[in-house]
Parts: C-alpha cells; structure tokens; sequence
C-alpha cells in the first residue's frame, strides 16, 4: 500500500502513461507488422515442427496387412451391386435391404435407423434417410470401446461404401480385436451422421432433427475413420480433418494415417489438394507451397463449417477424420493400396488402452510431416493483439487524467498526451462521472445484440411464415429480418447518441470529448476480450478477424473534425473494415483468391457476393441442427462491437456540433 500511495510512485506512473501516449500508435503498428510477418514465417522449417507419435501404444511400424484375394473379389462384386443400385435409383436413395443383407451374409449385426430434418423456422420437412450400419464385436472381451468405419452415401461414394462393408467383413474375421468394430452407411452426409450419434448418445440437440432410437450399440466410440473414395485408382489421399466450429482431431491420428500410407506403398498425402514439396526444403517454392497448405487450413478452420461426415464425431469427443481419394495425372494406387492403409490405421486404433490425449488438439497443418502446435502460433497472435491493449490504456488514462485544463484528445495521440500528464497519479483519480451512463449505453447495445439474435426465431413464430416467403433472390425472412434489425439499429445511432451525451441538456466541452473516447475504450476492451477467448478455441477465426479489426481500431481518430464530412469517409471506411457483412465478403474472396492462387477477377465478384450472402442465409439453421457458432458470434459479437465503433463516430460528429454552438 505505502507504494500505491507514494508520491514518487504516482510521479513515475505518470511519466510512464506520458511516454506511453507519445508511441503507443507507433509501437503498436510495429507489433502488428512483426504479428503478420511472424505468422507468414511459420510455412519456413525453422517455426515449425516435424511431425511425431506421441502415443507409443499405436505401434504403427507393427501393423500388417492381411487382405486376401477373397477380400478383392468380394469388394468387386459390392461395387458392381452397388453400382447398379444407385443407377436404378436415380433420386440417389440408399439400398437399405441391400446393404443389411451384405452386412447380416459376412456376419455383422445389421441395423437400420430412419431420421427425419425439419426446417427450423417453418413447419415443412427438409430432408429425411435411413442410416445403415453393422457391429462386429469383439470376441475376447464386453463392448466397452469400439472403433468406427464409416461411409456417406452417394453415386460417387460406391467404392468408399464397398471398401467399408469389405473391411468390417475382413475385420470380423480376425480374433485380436480388442475393440468392438462398427461399420457405418450414413445418408444424407452431415445430418445423418449427426441424426446417428445423437440416437447412439442418447440426446437429442435439437427439436427439428428426429432420429429412432437405435435398436443395437456397442461400447464407447474412441475413433472414426471415413472414407470418400471416388475411382478403384487413384494418384494420393487427401485427409480431410476440419469438423464443426474449427474442431480438430488428435493430431496422433493424422499422424498415424500420414505415416502408414507412406509406409504401405508410398501413397501421396495432401491436405486440401496441397502438399507438393519436398518436407525438409526451405527453398522458396516449398516454403511457398507449405504456406498456401497453412492459409487453406487456416480458412477451412476459420469457416467453422464440417468439412464431411467426420465433422459430426468431433462434437462428441471422438477423433475422426475423411480419407478422401482424388485422381490427378497418373494414378498408380488401387484398392489393395487404400485397404491395407486403412486396415492397419485401424488395428493400431485397436492398441490403444485410453483414449487419444497425448498429442496436440490445437494446430495448423503445414504439410504431410509438418505441423504448427498452439504454442508456436499464440506469440505471432499475441502481437497481433498488443495494440488494442496499448490503445485502450492510454484511452482510459486519458479519460481519467481529463480535467478543466485538459483539452480534447488532440491530434490523436498529442492531447492523449496531454492528458496523462497533467496528472501524476492519474490511476488514482475518481473515475469519469459519466462512466455509468456509457456503461448503461454499452448494455444497452448488447441487450439489442441479443434482440437480434433471437429475432429469426421470434419473428418467424409469430408470423408463421415459410421459409420460401422470399424479399429477394435466395433470401428468406430467417435471414433477412436480423440484418434488417442490425442495420436499422446503426443506421438510427446518430439520433440516439445525442440524448445520451453527458452534455446532452447542458453542453459541456470535456465531457462531450470524453465521451467517444471512453466509449471507443470499452469498445476496444470487448473487442479484446472476444478475440482472446475466441483465439483458445478457434485461433485462424480470432485471427482473420483481428487482421482488419485491429489497425482500424488503432488508427481511429478521436479528434474533432473540421466537419462531418471527414466523418463519414471514416465512417465508411471503418464498415468496410470491420462489419459483419464485409467481413464475409472479405473472407469468400480471400478463399477463392487461395485456391486460384491470385486475386479475385472483377467478373468472379458477384459469385463471391452470392456466396457470402448463401453463408449467412444458412447461418441461423446451421446453428440450430449443427450448433455452428458462425451466426452466434455474428450477431452477439462482431455486430454490438461495430454498432459501438459507429457510435464513436456519432459521438464526435455530435461534439463537433456543441462545440460550435458554444463557441
């Protein structure tokens, strides 16, 4: 206590906050350079890591594969009877009788499970399948664990549905399984999976997707292995490891399947179509190519959206990942080459006596044996984030050092120098009186936040309107009535904020400037606080938002203009940035400018603006069947932030005119 009150002390924090407010803007612009410019280092070997087992259990060098020519025939035969059935079916219906006769003749319990999805916010039915899938237990102890093998169905999936039912078959032979083996026919991709595991789990998340209960289970799922395969040849595997909000499996998994195909006839293995170089070059086209191989998992994670029918597992604590096939030039890789890769992924699965935890679950892939953990791209994030802390400080000192003989937040950063120091213990001053009523404001505009989260399922309940009651091409009244609400509500703030002035009846100069200052202060501490929290549960999401949010933030004057014009080229400039609706276009058309390895051609534009409004016409029903938070953080998160910047804003222009009135 006898330093908080000394005198010294309070001298020094003050010439502290003075040095701070003079380069605070400069420091903090260095920080965000050196924040980029260290997380486009992480392609380069030398900030990243080689990939490794951590789980000694997994004994990938003992697996060995056992299939047979029988196994080969076997699997000639089911695609040609599965061929035959997705052709006589030409709206793509699953062969339930047909798959559960196979699975029942090679000895697996055989079960089927119908489902029904309904559309959220109308009383009509979107989609409705049937789940197939059969239990091979295991012989020599009780169904407490199990293992599965899974396959969506689809015209183009017969060889993954095939190679599923060919291995369960293969499987059920052999007496080492110390793991109950299912295997899995999903319909309808995500929903049916979903639809599945919430019967096998015994919940149900959600009103509007029915599923039977299922009539046989086995023990506890520790992983799953899908699989996409397309042609009986093929050129390499891409591993699909994506899942719902940017989820990512065990890495030990990844690992384990990247090294088994380079084991078992030295099959490629990309990630998102990407990965061609060679794993210990720094040269400049391998340091390129493994940074490309970061951005594009780096914008599927940000998406938060699944990625295939393993995005599902994920939500329920179960490692899963898709082997997905893909034919590109030469394709020298057959059937015998994928089984024994999945095979032997399996019995290494089979070894385990707890659940995957040893490696890392938060990680970007660089590359088939190079990986980025949490621990190497938290700093670069760090940096990236240091300006927001460094802007809010001075803001807030600045607000409290504020007295009669303090002008306004001068040239930006001059006044706020000022300001911290004509007060030596500024820290230690009585708080803004005005404090609460920006509180009350901030709450205020949170609370409506809320209103416009809830506004589909509130508007929609009381109108009962379907959801083909269209305003526009390809919108709907789910999507269109909380965008309606966000941009009424930012469009009617320059009407609110004068009422909510401290000066509002009285002008008065200092408190008037104070205002967009303390409210730009607390703007910055929300922003902070949701991207931090954000960042530990989904970094490349955090980090595509701070990207544009954090130098508009920095870089925001809160100066009095010479007139509203300047306003409103800030204003506007600041939209671009940082709203929701900008901030989806951005994010479409930096996704399409990786995968095109360029930028976007104007002519491509409004594909990308079609595509981003698709994104947030699904938002609201994608979080209520799969509980994908793109809508949530939207609506209750970037939205109120933007609606306080916009009100900094408001909040000069007003000052702008009492000032003149006083004068």
């Amino acid at each position: 206590m006898g330093l908080l009150s000394s005198p010294s002390a309070s001298k020094g924090l003050g010439k502290a906050i003075l040095l701070l407010s003079r380069i605070y803007q400069l420091v903090g612009l260095v920080s965000y350079i050196a924040g980029v410019v260290c997380l486009a280092l992480l392609a380069h070997n030398d900030f990243n890591g080689k990939s490794y087992y951590s789980e000694n259990a997994l004994q990938p060098g003992v697996a060995a594969s056992t299939i047979s020519q029988a196994d080969l025939d076997r699997y000639g035969v089911l695609v040609k009877e599965l061929g035959r059935s997705s052709s006589s079916k030409s709206n793509g219906v699953i062969p339930v009788n047909y798959l559960t006769e196979v699975l029942s003749s090679v000895g697996l319990e055989a079960h089927r499970q119908n489902f029904s999805v309904s559309h959220p916010f109308a009383k009509e039915e979107i989609a409705r399948g049937q789940n197939v899938y059969g239990i091979a237990r295991a012989p020599r102890i009780a169904s407490t664990e199990s293992v599965i093998l899974a396959a969506p169905w689809r015209e183009e999936n017969v060889h993954g549905v095939a190679l599923a039912v060919t291995l369960g078959a293969l499987m059920k032979r052999q007496a080492y399984w110390a793991k109950d083996v299912i295997v899995l026919v999903v319909d309808q991709e995500v929903w049916g999976s979903e639809a599945w595991l919430q019967a096998y789990h015994g919940l149900h998340r959600s009103k509007h997707l029915q599923s039977e209960d299922l009539p046989a289970s086995a023990g506890s799922i520790q992983a799953a292995l899908c699989l996409d395969i397309e042609n009986d040849r093929f050129s390499g595997i891409d591993i699909l490891t994506d899942g719902i909000n940017g989820q990512m499996p065990n890495l030990d998994l990844v690992n384990l399947v990247t090294g088994l195909a380079q084991s078992h006839g030295g099959i490629p293995v990309t990630f998102n179509r990407r990965g061609n170089y060679r794993e210990n070059s720094n040269d400049f086209d391998d340091v390129q190519e493994r940074m490309v191989t970061l951005l594009l998992g780096a914008a599927r994670q940000a998406s938060l959206q699944p990625t295939g029918i393993h995005s599902s597992f994920m939500r329920y604590r179960i490692e899963a990942m898709t082997l997905k096939t893909y034919e590109e030039g030469h394709a020298p890789y057959t059937f015998g080459h994928v089984a024994s890769v999945i095979e032997a992924a399996m019995r290494c699965i089979n070894n385990l006596l707890e659940r995957f935890h040893q490696s890392f679950f938060f990680y970007l892939i660089a590359g088939g044996e190079r990986y980025v953990s949490i621990g190497m791209y938290m700093p670069p994030i760090g940096l990236l984030l240091l300006p927001l802390i460094l802007r809010g400080l001075v803001l807030w000192f600045s607000c409290v050092g504020t007295d009669d003989a303090t002008a306004a937040d001068g040239a930006d950063a001059g006044d706020d120098q000022a300001n911290a120091g004509n007060s030596q213990a500024v820290a230690f001053l009585p708080l803004p009186a005005f404090l609460s009523q920006v509180a009350s404001f901030v709450f205020a505009v949170l609370l409506f936040a809320g209103i416009v989260f809830i506004s589909p399922w509130a508007f929609c309940s009381m109108v009962q309107a379907p959801p083909t009651l269209s305003v526009g091409a390809g919108s709907s009244l789910h999507s269109v009535v909380p965008l309606a609400l966000a941009l009424g509500f930012i469009v009617a703030l320059p009407f609110l904020i004068p009422r909510l002035l401290p000066g509002g009846r009285s002008p008065d100069r200092h408190s008037s400037d104070d205002f967009p200052k303390l409210v730009l202060c607390m703007t910055i501490i929300l922003w902070l606080a949701m991207l931090a929290v954000v960042t530990l549960i989904n970094a490349p999401f955090a980090t595509a938002l701070a990207l544009p949010t954090v130098p508009a933030l920095l870089l925001m004057p809160t100066t009095k203009p010479r007139n509203t014009a300047v306003l409103f080229v800030q204003g506007i400039l600041l939209l671009a940035f940082v709203s929701p609706p900008s901030l989806l276009i951005g994010a479409v058309a930096v996704r399409d400018a990786i995968d095109q390895g360029g930028m976007v051609p104007p002519s491509d534009w409004t594909a990308v603006l079609q595509r981003a409004w698709l994104v947030w016409h699904r938002a609201p029903v994608d979080y209520e069947l799969l509980g994908i938070w793109l809508y949530p953080l939207l609506t209750l998160c970037v939205f109120p932030l933007t609606a306080l910047t916009v009100a900094v804003l408001t909040g000069r222009a007003t000052s702008v005119r009492k000032h003149e009135h006083v004068d």
